[in-house]
């Protein structure tokens, strides 16, 4: 952004559009689910292990219950979770269902990326939130933008809010200049 000025006037103009990194609020919960679910296959190796009298199965599933009560006690980051995958598809294999080992995967990758940080982009001609299943919003849809003390607040005309904090660290002027570009978008969409 920069200030262009004309006969005594102060005008922003936008060079690149706003982007900010937006926390998801959901990421424990992503993660608890995938431990849990990996959890849930170890019992079924086990189960299927002392049902079909095969150690090797018994021995799978133990360490996947162990590893899954590792990684929900530190749920700060995927790499347990990941290394979890590996013995459970290992799993399915022996106990007969590849299959299921081999959409255990995907799954596993999924619940990743959905638990990650999502970016918010405001431009002149709408509002993108990069997420695994992404959504674009445009200006005629919203009533109010704020952001303030770190908070960003959309406000939908269908009586709809979103407010999610922001990782993004603003001074008050990058504030203000962006409350200024969203009323700004909102006054000429209406």
């Amino acid at each position: 952004m920069e200030n262009v000025q004309r006969a005594g006037e102060t005008k922003l103009v936008m060079n690149s559009p706003y982007q900010f990194q937006i926390k998801n609020i959901k990421a424990k919960q992503f993660r608890l689910l995938a431990n849990l679910i990996l959890c849930l296959n170890g019992f079924v190796f086990m189960y299927a292990g002392i049902y079909a009298n095969n150690k090797s199965t018994i021995i799978i599933g133990a360490i996947t219950v162990s590893m899954a009560v590792v990684a929900v006690l530190y749920q700060k980051n995927w790499i347990i979770h990941n290394s979890m995958v590996v013995p459970v598809c290992i799993g399915w294999l022996n106990v007969g269902y590849w299959w299921v080992g081999i959409v255990m995967w995907p799954i596993s990758l999924l619940a990743q990326i959905a638990s990650n940080d999502k970016k918010i982009e405001f431009n002149s001609k709408e509002i993108k939130l990069a997420s695994p299943f992404g959504k674009i919003f445009i200006w005629q849809e919203l009533q109010n933008i704020v952001l303030k003390d770190g908070l960003l607040t959309l406000d939908f005309k269908n009586n709809k809010l979103l407010q999610t904090p922001i990782l993004n660290e603003l001074t008050e002027a990058e504030t203000k200049q962006f409350n200024d570009f969203c009323n700004q978008q909102l006054a000429t969409s209406n």
